[in-house]
């Protein structure tokens, strides 16, 4: 959002669409898995400014060879992709060993805005649980 400037000559669009699945299984007594899938596609781009009605100041921080490209650098897109295995061992109805592992992997289309941000990372947890 920009308020009182020249950036609001030129219409911004988002879109974002997240999906997830998860699955969830009692194979045993005793043992609980998840598993658990996810994509976030994420787009956001400005259209370009064709039209210029604000009058230039003194100091030209106005001015229309400026703002007529930020549709050109100022575009969002990537996508997110996510996967979860849950692991739980129930060892009583209060207590339980949990572990859990997740990878993610970052897609950025557009690496000009903040550099590129593609990457992947993996992470684990294990943990005891007790409900009381």
């Amino acid at each position: 959002m920009h308020f009182g400037s020249a950036n609001a000559l030129a219409e911004n669009n988002t879109s974002l669409n997240s999906y997830f699945l998860q699955l969830d299984a009692k194979p045993f007594e005793n043992i609980a898995l998840t598993l658990k899938a996810g994509l976030t596609d994420a787009h956001q781009g400005f259209d370009p400014v064709t039209e210029w009605d604000i009058p230039e100041n003194p100091l030209h921080h106005h001015d229309f060879e400026g703002y007529s490209e930020i549709n050109e650098y100022s575009d969002l897109d990537y996508n997110i992709y996510e996967l979860g295995l849950n692991l739980t061992y129930l060892i009583s109805d209060d207590l339980s060993l949990v572990a859990e592992a997740t990878y993610n992997k970052f897609q950025d289309y557009q690496p000009y805005v903040y550099g590129d941000t593609t990457g992947n990372w993996f992470y684990g947890k294990l943990g005891v649980r007790y409900i009381f």
